[in-house]
Formats: structure tokens, C-alpha cells, sequence
């Protein structure tokens, strides 16, 4: 019995059509295979592509997360707040100022005393 060509296949009786058959059949089988593979690598192929086509979404820089947009609403909220206070810190100054009754004078700088209160927590 050969070998036909190194392929590990017995050829029985040794006739070059009988190899010829035998080594047809293999390249046949084989390319089967790779046929098989082939969707395999398209899937594969597809499934990267998928993933690259994701990650060049996520790294839009006009891309921003929800946590973002809560971010500077409460950024914004915040300095809303912080520019009501000065207003009405202003507010109180300017009555403090026109105001000559005593008990009006103390009952702002209590106002007074309790927006620095307010805003010493704030910092903290």
C-alpha cells in the first residue's frame, strides 16, 4: 500500500487513478471546510465590525450621557440660586440703608445674618 502524496491516506493497489480519485476527494473535503468556515468568518467579520461602529459612537465628543445633562442642570440650578441670594442680600443692604426705624434695621440684619448662615452651609 502508498501514501498518496504525504496525506497520511493508504492508496490500495497503487494506480495513479485511484491517487488521483483519493487526493481529488480530500482537496474536495477541504474546501468544504474552508466553505463551512467561511460563514463562520463572515459572522465574525460582521459581529467586529458591530463592535468598532459602537465604540466610534460612544466616542462622539457630541455624545453625552444622562449623568452629563443632570450635571448641568444642577450646575445651572445652583448658580440660580447663588444669584437670588446676592439679589436679595442687595435687597436687604438697600433697606437697611433707607430705613431709620430701629426695630426695621434689626429685623434685616436678623435676615441678613441668616442668608451668611445659609451660605457658610452651602459651602460646607
Amino acid at each position: 500500500p502508498d501514501m498518496a502524496g504525504g496525506t497520511g491516506v493508504r492508496v490500495v493497489g497503487g494506480s495513479d487513478r485511484g491517487l488521483y480519485s483519493t487526493l481529488t476527494a480530500l482537496k474536495t473535503s477541504r474546501l468544504w471546510v474552508l466553505n463551512d468556515f467561511l460563514s463562520v468568518f463572515e459572522a465574525l467579520d460582521a459581529r467586529r465590525r458591530a463592535a468598532a461602529e459602537e465604540r466610534v459612537r460612544f466616542a462622539d465628543p457630541e455624545a453625552t450621557s444622562e449623568a452629563v445633562l443632570q450635571l448641568q442642570q444642577a450646575v445651572r440650578e445652583q448658580k440660580g440660586r447663588e444669584e437670588q441670594v446676592q439679589r436679595r442680600k442687595q435687597q436687604l443692604l438697600a433697606m437697611e440703608q433707607a430705613c431709620d426705624d430701629p426695630d426695621q434695621v434689626g429685623h434685616i440684619k436678623v435676615l441678613m445674618q441668616e442668608v451668611e448662615e445659609a451660605e457658610a452651609e452651602l459651602e460646607e
